[in-house]
């Protein structure tokens, strides 16, 4: 707060976090469009509560560590357990695709 940032509070769901009760809040202070990027339990939650317009993935040739780091939580119902599978989906598609340097990103969108 100090530093500017406002701190609010939303009711949790069933896993924890409630990202209905978090776009509202924020759509109450007038925030219209967000941008997401908080591993794979965030994007786990706001995908399987089918509030994901559009998906940026960004695939680098190498993994982290040694079985890598999965993109998903494949316990949430509803939601591949791949990022493949649910990108693959039939309400996303992919609008672009580009390269930089070794990594490959992808955009898509929902239909």
């Amino acid at each position: 707060r100090e530093a500017g940032a406002h701190v609010f509070r939303v009711g949790g769901g069933a896993g924890g976090l409630d990202p209905r009760a978090v776009l509202h809040a924020i759509a109450d202070r007038g925030i219209t469009r967000l941008m997401i990027e908080g591993g794979p339990h965030i994007a786990t939650t706001f995908l399987a509560a089918d509030l994901v317009d559009e998906c940026v993935v960004m695939r680098a040739p190498m993994r982290i560590g040694e079985a890598g780091i999965d993109a998903l939580v494949a316990m949430r119902p509803g939601v591949a357990s791949r990022l493949d599978d649910f990108l693959c989906a039939p309400r996303m598609r992919r609008r672009a695709t580009c390269v930089l340097g070794e990594d490959q990103v992808e955009i898509f969108e929902r239909m």
